[in-house]
Protein backbone atom coordinates (compact mmCIF):
# COMPACT_ATOMS: atom_id res chain seq x y z
CA UNK A 1 0.00 0.00 0.00
CA UNK A 2 1.39 3.34 -1.09
CA UNK A 3 1.31 6.39 1.24
CA UNK A 4 -1.09 9.25 0.24
CA UNK A 5 0.32 11.76 -2.19
CA UNK A 6 1.34 15.10 -0.70
CA UNK A 7 -0.03 18.07 -2.68
CA UNK A 8 2.46 20.24 -4.42
CA UNK A 9 3.48 23.23 -2.33
CA UNK A 10 2.77 25.54 -5.26
CA UNK A 11 -0.90 24.54 -5.28
CA UNK A 12 -1.13 25.04 -1.53
CA UNK A 13 0.26 28.54 -1.74
CA UNK A 14 -2.07 29.35 -4.65
CA UNK A 15 -5.12 28.14 -2.69
CA UNK A 16 -4.13 30.15 0.37
CA UNK A 17 -3.53 33.26 -1.73
CA UNK A 18 -6.91 32.93 -3.49
CA UNK A 19 -8.70 32.49 -0.19
CA UNK A 20 -7.00 35.57 1.22
CA UNK A 21 -7.92 37.64 -1.80
CA UNK A 22 -11.58 36.58 -1.55
CA UNK A 23 -11.64 37.50 2.14
CA UNK A 24 -10.13 40.91 1.41
CA UNK A 25 -12.63 41.55 -1.38
CA UNK A 26 -15.54 40.68 0.90
CA UNK A 27 -14.23 43.01 3.61
CA UNK A 28 -13.77 45.88 1.16
CA UNK A 29 -17.27 45.38 -0.27
CA UNK A 30 -18.74 45.55 3.20
CA UNK A 31 -17.21 48.97 3.76
CA UNK A 32 -18.11 50.41 0.36
CA UNK A 33 -21.24 52.62 0.24
CA UNK A 34 -24.31 51.02 -1.25
CA UNK A 35 -25.55 52.10 -4.64
CA UNK A 36 -27.68 55.25 -4.30
CA UNK A 37 -31.45 54.73 -4.33
CA UNK A 38 -33.59 56.66 -6.78
CA UNK A 39 -36.01 59.18 -5.30
CA UNK A 40 -39.29 60.25 -6.84
CA UNK A 41 -39.86 63.85 -5.83
CA UNK A 42 -43.09 65.72 -6.26
CA UNK A 43 -45.21 68.63 -5.21
CA UNK A 44 -48.89 68.98 -4.36
CA UNK A 45 -50.54 72.30 -5.25
CA UNK A 46 -54.03 73.73 -5.58
CA UNK A 47 -55.60 75.12 -8.74
CA UNK A 48 -53.87 78.47 -8.14
CA UNK A 49 -50.43 76.83 -7.91
CA UNK A 50 -50.17 77.36 -4.16
CA UNK A 51 -48.58 74.54 -2.12
CA UNK A 52 -50.84 72.23 -0.13
CA UNK A 53 -49.08 71.35 3.12
CA UNK A 54 -49.86 68.21 5.12
CA UNK A 55 -51.33 66.36 2.14
CA UNK A 56 -51.03 62.56 2.08
CA UNK A 57 -49.47 60.97 -1.02
CA UNK A 58 -49.82 57.21 -1.11
CA UNK A 59 -49.52 54.17 -3.35
CA UNK A 60 -49.44 50.38 -3.07
CA UNK A 61 -46.09 48.74 -3.87
CA UNK A 62 -46.21 44.94 -4.20
CA UNK A 63 -49.21 44.82 -1.93
CA UNK A 64 -47.64 47.07 0.72
CA UNK A 65 -49.14 50.56 1.24
CA UNK A 66 -46.60 53.39 1.12
CA UNK A 67 -47.22 56.95 2.23
CA UNK A 68 -45.50 60.31 2.18
CA UNK A 69 -46.57 63.69 3.53
CA UNK A 70 -46.03 67.09 1.99
CA UNK A 71 -44.02 69.75 3.80
CA UNK A 72 -44.87 73.44 4.13
CA UNK A 73 -43.91 73.94 0.48
CA UNK A 74 -46.10 71.06 -0.68
CA UNK A 75 -43.11 68.82 -1.51
CA UNK A 76 -42.71 65.09 -0.88
CA UNK A 77 -40.34 62.22 -1.71
CA UNK A 78 -40.74 58.50 -2.27
CA UNK A 79 -37.73 56.18 -2.69
CA UNK A 80 -37.33 53.33 -5.17
CA UNK A 81 -40.75 53.85 -6.71
CA UNK A 82 -41.22 51.79 -9.86
CA UNK A 83 -42.31 53.66 -13.01
CA UNK A 84 -45.99 53.22 -13.79
CA UNK A 85 -46.97 53.08 -10.13
CA UNK A 86 -50.19 55.11 -9.51
CA UNK A 87 -50.03 57.84 -6.89
CA UNK A 88 -52.91 59.51 -5.10
CA UNK A 89 -52.82 62.77 -3.13
CA UNK A 90 -55.56 63.79 -0.73
CA UNK A 91 -56.18 66.54 1.79
CA UNK A 92 -59.22 67.69 3.71
CA UNK A 93 -61.29 70.14 1.71
CA UNK A 94 -60.02 68.87 -1.66
CA UNK A 95 -61.02 66.15 -4.06
CA UNK A 96 -58.36 63.37 -4.41
CA UNK A 97 -55.89 63.71 -7.30
CA UNK A 98 -54.33 60.75 -9.16
CA UNK A 99 -51.12 60.56 -11.18
CA UNK A 100 -48.95 57.76 -12.59
CA UNK A 101 -45.29 57.92 -11.54
CA UNK A 102 -43.02 58.13 -14.58
CA UNK A 103 -39.83 57.32 -12.69
CA UNK A 104 -37.24 59.45 -10.86
CA UNK A 105 -37.94 63.13 -11.28
CA UNK A 106 -40.35 65.85 -10.24
CA UNK A 107 -44.08 65.22 -10.29
CA UNK A 108 -46.92 67.63 -9.65
CA UNK A 109 -50.35 66.70 -8.36
CA UNK A 110 -53.09 69.34 -8.49
CA UNK A 111 -55.87 69.18 -5.93
CA UNK A 112 -59.25 70.57 -6.93
CA UNK A 113 -61.42 72.11 -4.22
CA UNK A 114 -64.12 69.79 -3.00
CA UNK A 115 -67.54 71.24 -3.68
CA UNK A 116 -69.00 72.58 -0.47
CA UNK A 117 -72.50 73.94 -0.08
CA UNK A 118 -73.97 76.32 2.47
CA UNK A 119 -77.12 78.47 2.76
CA UNK A 120 -76.90 81.96 1.27
CA UNK A 121 -78.29 84.82 3.40
CA UNK A 122 -79.29 88.17 1.96
CA UNK A 123 -80.95 91.33 3.28
CA UNK A 124 -82.26 93.91 0.81
CA UNK A 125 -82.61 97.54 1.85
CA UNK A 126 -83.42 100.92 0.39
CA UNK A 127 -82.60 104.05 2.29
CA UNK A 128 -81.49 101.90 5.24
CA UNK A 129 -84.92 100.27 5.58
CA UNK A 130 -85.78 96.63 4.75
CA UNK A 131 -87.31 96.03 1.34
CA UNK A 132 -89.83 93.20 1.08
CA UNK A 133 -91.24 91.31 -1.92
CA UNK A 134 -87.93 91.40 -3.79
CA UNK A 135 -87.15 88.26 -5.76
CA UNK A 136 -83.62 86.98 -5.20
CA UNK A 137 -82.11 84.47 -7.62
CA UNK A 138 -78.73 82.86 -6.90
CA UNK A 139 -78.95 79.93 -9.34
CA UNK A 140 -81.25 78.96 -12.23
CA UNK A 141 -83.44 76.89 -9.93
CA UNK A 142 -82.69 78.61 -6.61
CA UNK A 143 -84.72 81.72 -5.91
CA UNK A 144 -87.00 83.23 -3.30
CA UNK A 145 -88.67 86.42 -2.11
CA UNK A 146 -87.62 88.67 0.78
CA UNK A 147 -89.94 88.89 3.76
CA UNK A 148 -91.08 91.87 5.79
CA UNK A 149 -87.60 92.13 7.32
CA UNK A 150 -86.05 92.29 3.85
CA UNK A 151 -84.30 88.96 4.37
CA UNK A 152 -84.19 85.69 2.45
CA UNK A 153 -82.26 82.52 3.16
CA UNK A 154 -81.58 80.09 0.34
CA UNK A 155 -81.17 76.33 0.51
CA UNK A 156 -77.51 75.17 0.42
CA UNK A 157 -75.70 76.33 -2.73
CA UNK A 158 -72.02 75.85 -3.72
CA UNK A 159 -69.61 78.21 -1.98
CA UNK A 160 -67.59 80.63 -4.05
CA UNK A 161 -68.61 83.59 -6.19
CA UNK A 162 -72.40 83.92 -6.34
CA UNK A 163 -74.22 86.11 -8.86
CA UNK A 164 -77.29 87.35 -6.98
CA UNK A 165 -80.00 88.82 -9.20
CA UNK A 166 -82.65 91.01 -7.53
CA UNK A 167 -85.98 91.90 -9.12
CA UNK A 168 -88.42 94.33 -7.55
CA UNK A 169 -92.18 94.30 -8.02
CA UNK A 170 -91.90 97.40 -10.19
CA UNK A 171 -89.76 95.40 -12.60
CA UNK A 172 -86.38 96.89 -11.78
CA UNK A 173 -83.52 94.40 -11.73
CA UNK A 174 -80.04 94.58 -10.33
CA UNK A 175 -77.22 92.03 -10.00
CA UNK A 176 -74.46 91.63 -7.43
CA UNK A 177 -71.33 89.45 -7.41
CA UNK A 178 -70.78 88.23 -3.86
CA UNK A 179 -68.24 85.98 -2.14
CA UNK A 180 -70.15 83.13 -0.54
CA UNK A 181 -68.45 80.92 2.04
CA UNK A 182 -69.51 78.60 4.81
CA UNK A 183 -69.85 81.32 7.43
CA UNK A 184 -73.28 82.50 8.59
CA UNK A 185 -72.89 85.93 6.96
CA UNK A 186 -75.86 88.09 5.96
CA UNK A 187 -75.10 89.98 2.74
CA UNK A 188 -76.73 93.41 3.03
CA UNK A 189 -77.62 94.79 -0.40
CA UNK A 190 -78.58 98.45 -0.61
CA UNK A 191 -80.71 99.38 -3.61
CA UNK A 192 -80.71 102.92 -5.02
CA UNK A 193 -83.83 105.06 -5.23
CA UNK A 194 -86.06 104.10 -8.18
CA UNK A 195 -85.32 106.15 -11.31
CA UNK A 196 -88.78 105.69 -12.87
CA UNK A 197 -91.32 103.22 -14.13
CA UNK A 198 -90.76 99.89 -15.86
CA UNK A 199 -93.38 98.39 -18.19
CA UNK A 200 -93.67 94.93 -16.63
CA UNK A 201 -94.54 93.27 -13.35
CA UNK A 202 -92.55 90.16 -12.36
CA UNK A 203 -94.49 86.94 -11.92
CA UNK A 204 -93.83 86.72 -8.21
CA UNK A 205 -95.47 90.15 -7.76
CA UNK A 206 -98.43 89.22 -9.97
CA UNK A 207 -99.01 86.18 -7.81
CA UNK A 208 -98.70 88.26 -4.64
CA UNK A 209 -100.96 91.11 -5.77
CA UNK A 210 -103.30 89.34 -8.20
CA UNK A 211 -102.69 91.96 -10.88
CA UNK A 212 -100.79 91.99 -14.16
CA UNK A 213 -100.70 95.80 -14.43
CA UNK A 214 -97.50 97.77 -13.82
CA UNK A 215 -97.22 99.03 -10.29
CA UNK A 216 -96.45 102.71 -9.81
CA UNK A 217 -93.70 103.30 -7.28
CA UNK A 218 -94.58 105.68 -4.46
Amino acid sequence: MQPPAIPNRTYLWAALLLGGLLAIAAAVEAFLPAEPSSATAGRVVDTNGRPVAGATVYTVDEGVPRRAYTDSDGRFEMWDLEPGRPLRAKQKGYAPSDLVASGPGALQLVLLPQETKAPFHVEVRRGGRPLSAVEVRVAPEVRGVTGADGRWRSPPVPVGIVAASLTECEGRSRSFLLQHDRREVVHVLELPDPPGLEPRVPRHCQEATGTAQPMVPR
